[in-house]
């Protein structure tokens, strides 16, 4: 049986991030972590600055940042810290270790 994935606006094309205030995208979070409070938070995020870039990932009380090359896009950033997520949701590299 297949997992429905939440949606994390309403699914409305009116809804933009330039024209939506802050707080209604505070409290769908809100929501959400509400209904999915038996479940880990995991957050990844991607970076490109000048001509660093890097990847990160937090889950629960611990964060793995990793530097990578110079020349990597946004998106292998991105990437990079979906993998960082999955191995630490990994239960042998819940401490993340190996990474």
């Amino acid at each position: 049986m297949a997992t429905q994935l939440p949606c994390a606006l309403p699914c409305q094309t009116s809804l933009l991030g330039d024209i939506t205030p802050p707080e209604i995208f505070k409290n769908r979070f809100h929501e959400l972590c509400h209904s999915y409070s038996n479940y880990y938070r995991i957050y990844t995020d991607g970076s490109q600055s000048d001509d660093r870039v890097g990847a990160a990932v937090v889950h629960k009380n611990k964060t793995r940042c990793v530097r990578l090359p110079n020349t990597a896009s946004i998106f292998r950033a991105e990437l990079y810290a979906l993998l960082l997520a999955m191995h630490c949701g990994s239960k042998k590299r819940a401490n993340f270790g190996g990474l």
